[in-house]
Parts: structure tokens; sequence; C-alpha cells
């Protein structure tokens, strides 16, 4: 037929050969653009003969859709008498996935002209993987102008065994035309049929709910113009790999589209009278599709009910709160057939991951409290991000959703043994990086669990990373042992972070750990527990500026160090209350404690505690204007650390130089301190001394009249301070509107509370 064509164009213009032969062949200008895969502003200008001399290239592909489309005509045999489109109904309630939609479309555009298109859609279960593949089918089956068939491949169907593909290929034979009687029984004959059958043709095929790569791969289409959606709860990186497949991973609804899921069933007015409850009907569905329109369905049954009494129900019954009774619309029985098709070894680490009580981890943290392989958790956790269980959100770091933890809970049950071990894993591997972070670091830590191995840090910088990694999880872990009446995790856990959240200034964080260990010490531990329970408290309220509280609970630890007959913790809590009375501006006050801490140190070890000492009563000294006995002060402190290799307390001790150097009028000899002071800071991790030492080099900016550097320097301190304490910003915002406001001008004076960032030890 190719040939005839050709033979027919000689002699006549292209553009009226091509008006001729495609009208010969019923084909609209555009579904002629869509099968050659060019555009249809093409096909017109060749036939009104705008362009009479188109490229080899579009020839060429104009001819090669005309000898198609006049080949499919022969076979009219094997044909049905209309279009086959067998899908099922498109779903009502569907609302959103306009992204994923238009991802669709796209991936079909680029298809047209580069060969057949096929792509897997994957998803955690209720998260409408099927009802996404079925819209866009209906939306897009005039660009399939030969054939929309549907196939459900059973792959996690309860009771019902995965469909074979050449099960599947005879079903979609007979759809396309083919009488039963021709369809052979052997595997191989039916498979030269079905492509046979496919051949020449525009089709699309939606092959639903496939369990492994196996049962669709021989069902793709080959023909261009071509394409199949597949659906499964597993990712199929087989089909990736091998056979081009474009993967799209759906995740659960963001807010608005749920809020649409909901209103589109119960109605608008009542979404709009309950928001605080339609809010926390998301919040609990956890924008699972699925989900929604079981509770929405719920809700239009019972029109005289408050959305806020179906909220109730959620938050205390979860997953029984979602039963239909009807397995294809039940929650928790979706979730059981992906549970049910785990290995073993995967169904385990599922179930830790519901005794977890913030499932966000990653395999060190299984394999630790575990005490198994880390490769060997490594793929467990894969084989749960394949099957869309958990997700892979950043590397090597693994969440799962709301409603899967809850029947991942339900699963494992009580079990007390792992709990445990992954309290223990995090108590462990937090007091070994705070070893790193604070030399003074006290642990009240005792192990109990055989086979838990805690990760191992190579200095600060690990440490802080890995806090930094876990610190949410660490929280959510101190408050689930709170909760249960777990004082030892809250005294063992809590002392670690206390130190990490004191060294990266959450100051509201470090008082909320502080009174877990201090209630957790009035009932276990050691009696030093109590002072040092008493201790965090003191110093979290002091951080907040609630310096009456904070001094109550520091004159209370000194109490306890003195029933103890401890001079190193009465020396501790000296110096905490210098610090406090430092903040407070009673500077005076501050250097008599740390001259009181001095005389018992005589008695202690010298080192880097004796280096912070000297440098806070030196800083008092000098805010007091006694330049002559603070800079020695600093000047010993600041050989101390270096001795000791005490980064921290060098950067603190150079912003104190700074200070001294600036009030003298040697700005260049403050900005060097500065410099180095940052470094360091940035170096160990310490964003709020970096703040504030960015505060402190940009007044001496300010002073020598570079208002740029200034201004530059606050608002970096500014952006930090935003990130960490909010509230504590006043004074930093007031300043760079006073730069801006002056022009220029130079404010006089000079700020003296500068704030406490001492390390408490």
């Amino acid at each position: 037929m190719g040939e005839s064509l050709r033979a027919e164009h000689s002699g006549e213009s292209f553009g009226r050969w091509l008006r001729r032969a495609r009208t010969d062949l019923d084909l609209t200008q555009d579904a002629l653009a869509q099968r050659a895969g060019i555009a249809v502003r093409t096909v017109r200008d060749l036939e009104a003969e705008k362009n009479s001399n188109p490229r080899p290239q579009t020839r060429r592909l104009i001819i090669r859709a005309l000898d198609e489309a006049a080949g499919r005509r022969r076979p009219s045999t094997a044909r049905p008498a209309e279009v086959p489109v067998r899908l099922p109904l498109d779903p009502p309630g569907f609302r959103g996935r306009g992204a994923e939609l238009r991802h669709l479309e796209d991936l079909k555009d680029r298809a047209a002209a580069n060969g057949p298109m096929t792509v897997v859609i994957s998803g955690p279960p209720g998260v409408g993987k099927t009802a996404l593949a079925v819209r866009w089918a209906h939306r897009s089956a005039p660009s399939f102008p030969d054939g929309v068939l549907h196939a459900d491949l059973h792959g996690f169907t309860p009771s019902v065994s995965p469909r074979e593909p050449a099960e599947v290929m005879t079903e979609l034979v007979e759809a396309l035309g083919v009488p039963r009687q021709q369809v052979p029984d052997r595997p191989r004959d039916l498979a030269l049929l079905y492509r046979r059958t496919l051949a020449g043709r525009r089709v699309l095929l939606v092959l639903d709910n496939a369990r492994d790569p196996e049962q669709v791969r021989d069902l793709l289409p080959a023909d261009r113009g071509s394409a199949a959606i597949v659906t499964s709860r597993h990712q199929l990186a087989g089909l990736v790999v091998t056979s081009g497949a474009h993967p799209l991973v759906i995740e659960p609804c963001d807010r608005d589209d749920g809020l649409d899921i909901l209103a589109a069933r119960v109605g608008r007015d009542r979404v709009r009278a309950e928001p605080a409850a339609a809010d926390e009907i998301l919040r609990h569905c956890g924008g699972l599709p699925l989900a929604l329109a079981v509770v929405a369905a719920r809700a239009a049954l019972r029109p005289q009910f408050p959305l806020a009494a179906l909220a109730g129900a959620l938050r205390d019954t979860r997953l029984d709160a979602l039963e239909t009774g009807e397995p294809h619309s039940d929650v928790r029985s979706t979730i059981s057939w992906s549970y049910a098709a785990l290995s073993d070894h995967a169904r385990r680490i599922f179930r830790v991951l519901g005794v977890h009580p913030l499932p966000d981890v990653t395999p060190a943290v299984v394999a630790g409290a575990l005490g198994i392989p880390t490769a060997r958790a490594r793929a467990a956790l894969s084989e749960l991000a394949d099957a869309n269980l958990v997700a892979e959100r950043t590397p090597g770091r693994y969440a799962m959703h709301d409603l899967l933890h809850a029947y991942a809970s339900e699963q494992a049950g009580d079990d007390p043994e792992t709990l445990g071990r992954l309290r223990e894993f995090y108590a462990t591997t937090a007091n070994a990086s705070a070893e790193h972070l604070c030399p003074t670091h006290r642990t009240f830590h005792g192990r109990q669990h055989d086979g838990v191995r805690p990760e191992v840090f190579a200095g600060q910088a690990e440490g802080l990373a890995w806090f930094a990694s876990e610190r949410e999880v660490l929280l959510a872990v101190m408050e689930d042992a709170a909760r249960a009446g777990d004082h030892a995790t809250c005294l063992s856990l809590g002392s670690p972070l206390s130190t990490y959240f004191d060294r990266i200034g959450h100051w509201t964080a470090s008082l909320m750990v502080a009174r877990h260990v201090l209630t957790a010490s009035r009932h276990t531990g050691p009696p030093i527990a109590r002072f040092f329970g008493l201790r965090y408290v003191a110093r979290g309220h002091a951080k907040v500026s609630d310096f009456r509280t904070g001094e109550h609970y520091y004159h209370h630890a000194l109490r306890v160090a003195d029933q103890l007959d401890e001079p190193q913790l009465r020396a501790m809590a000296l110096f905490d209350l210098a610090l406090l009375l430092e903040s407070e501006g009673r500077y005076a006050e501050s250097a008599d404690h740390c001259s009181a801490v001095l005389a018992l140190s005589e008695r202690l070890p010298t080192g880097s505690s004796q280096g912070d000492v000297l440098n806070t009563r030196g800083w008092a000294w000098i805010c007091l204007g006694d330049l002559d006995r603070g800079i020695p002060d600093c000047e010993r402190a600041l050989a101390l650390h270096r001795v000791t290799g005490d980064r921290h307390g060098q950067a603190t001790t150079l912003d104190s130089l700074g200070l001294a150097h600036y009030l003298s009028g040697r700005h260049a000899q403050a900005a060097t301190a500065y410099a180095e002071s940052l470094d360091l800071a940035r170096l160990v991790g310490d964003r709020h001394l970096e703040a504030l030492v960015l505060q402190h080099g940009g007044e001496n900016h300010e002073a020598t009249g570079d208002l740029q550097a200034a201004r530059m320097a606050w608002r970096q301190a500014l952006s930090i301070m935003n990130d960490l304490n909010p509230d504590q910003t006043y004074d930093l915002r007031a300043r760079l509107i006073a730069l801006e406001a002056s022009d220029g001008i130079r404010r006089s004076g000079r700020s003296e509370g500068r704030g406490s960032h001492r390390p408490t030890g």
C-alpha cells in the first residue's frame, strides 16, 4: 500500500495528494496529525500548499501514518463493528490529581512520535491508583481510536489468584474482535496472535492491580501511538529498567483536594459549617482518598450527624471507624492485602514500625535496635518501600503513613521487648553523641537488652548531624516514654537531649525535656539525677527569660548538691547561676559567683570548665567597663580552651575579646576576633552562638561606618534566630529597622544585654 501511495503522488503536488489520500481514508486532519506525531497546523499548511516542500522526516511520518491507516482497512473480519471501549465507570467522586493528569498527558504527547507509552502508577493502598488510571483513560479515549480496554490482573485481590498473562491476552484479543474459536491454546501461538492483533492499532490498555513485572511485560503494546497504564501496589522497578516504563508514584492528596473530595459527597455547606471538624477528618484520614470516601459516605448516610461526631470516631478508633463490611472499600482490608504479600522478614520490620511512636527510620535504627546486620534491615525497608507501605522521602530515610502505622500497630500488638529495644537504641546513641558535644555530659543510662547496637560517631560534627536528623523522632520517643511512665528512658534520653538543645539554642524544647527529666528523677536513678533534673529545668527557664523561676530551681539544685556533699555539683550550680545573672545584666553578682566557682575549682581538675568560668567572669568585667580585669581573664580562658582543644569554648571567648576590643576602639582587632569566633561557631554547629557573633560583629561594622556589612550580618543573624527562637528577635529587628530608617546615620550607644551564650557544662 505504501508503494501505491508513493506512486499516486507522482505528477501532482504533495499537498493535493495528501488531501486526497486523507479523505479517501476518512481521516480528519487532527486524526492524521495524531497518527503521524506532528502538529495539525503542519497538515493544514501542506494541504493549503503554504508549504510545498516538507522536510523528508515529516514526509516519511505522514506516508507511514497513511500506510498504517490503509493497512488496517484490510483485516475487516478481525475487527469489531464498533471501536471497543471497555472501562469501569468514570469515578463520580474523583477530585484533584491535576498535576498527575497533566503529567500523563505530557507523556502521551511525547510518546506519540517516539513509540508506545507505558506508565506504572503505584502508591499505598487506598490512595486512588485505579481511579486516576480510569479517569485519565476516559479523558484520553479519543486519542486511541482503535480501542480502550481495561483488565483487572487481580495481583492483590484476596482469595483470587493473580491472572496469568495468557488469560489476559485471550480477553484482550477477543475484545478487539478475534472470534473465540480462532484463539489458540498454546501460549506461544497466543502471544503471536496477540502481537498481530495489536499491530498497526492505536490502543490504550489499563492493566489494573498488577503484582509483578512478569505479569504485565508480555501484555505491553509495541506500536507507536499505543499506551499501557499499569497500576500496582508495588513500584515494579523491573518494568522501568527493562521496558522503559515511566514511574508515577502518587501520594495522598493535599488539604485542598481532600476538602473537595469531602465536599463533593457531603455537600460544601456542611464542610463550610464545620471547618475545624473537616480539617480533623482530613488529618486522621491522612489524605487517603479511600478513607475520605468512607467517612464521606457515613456523613451522607447520616445527614443529622455533625462532622465533629465523625471526627471524634476517627480520633478514638481510627481503622474501626473506617470499616464498611465490604473488603474492597474497607481500609483495614485493603492494607491487609499488601501486608500478606510481604516476605516474613519484611512483615517483621513492618510490625517493628508499628511499635515505633514516630515511624521515620533509617536502616541503622532498625539494625541497631534489633541487633541484625544493616544490609538485612535495608533490604526489608526496600521491600516495604517497593510495596508502598513506607516512603523513602530522603535517601536512606523511610516514613510511614498514619493509617498504615495504625494497621502496623494492630499487627504488632503489645510488644514491650521491641519497644524497649528501640528506646534503648535511641538513648544509647544519643548519649554517645552528647559526649562529643560536652565534655562534662552526664549519662544516666543502663543497658537492658542484649544485642542493641548504637551508632558510633567520629566526632562532634557527626554527633550534631545525627541529632539534627533524629530530633523529631527523639522527642516523640521521649513523649511516648513519659506517657507510659517509663522513667528510665526519660532519664537516659533526656540528659543528652538537654545537652543538644542547649547547644543549638532550642530553649523551648530544652525546657520540655528538662521537665520530663526532673519528673523521672523523682522515681528512678541515683540521687545525683535529682540534681541534674533541677539544673536542666532551671537552665530552661533562664534561657526563656523566666529568671525568677530559674533562680529558684538553681537554689534548689544547690541544696541537693550540699546534701550530697559534692563540691563539683555545687560548682556547676553556682556557675549556672552566674550565667543567669549575666543574662539579667547583673554583671557584678555574676562575677562574684564565678569567683566562688573558681575557688571551689581549685580542688577540681583544671581544664575546659575552668576556661568557661574565666571567660564568663571576664565578660562580666568587660560589660562593667573593667577591661583591666576582664581581658586577662578572657586571655587565660582562651589559652585553656586551646590546650584542651575546646573549639566551642574558644568561640565564646573570642566573642568576649571582640567586645573588649570594640569598647577600646580597636575595631580592626575586634573584627578579627569576631571573624575567628564566627568560623568556630559554625564549625561546632552552634547556630545560636553563630547568630550572637553575627549580631556583635554587625555592631562593630556599624561603629566603623560599614553599614552594608552591618546590615548583612544582622540579616543573617535574624534568619537564624527566626528558626530557633522567633520570640527573641525583637532587638535585632529594631536595629535593622533603625538602620534602614536612618539611611546610614549611626545610632549612638550600645546594647548592654547581649544575651547569654556560655556553655553550661
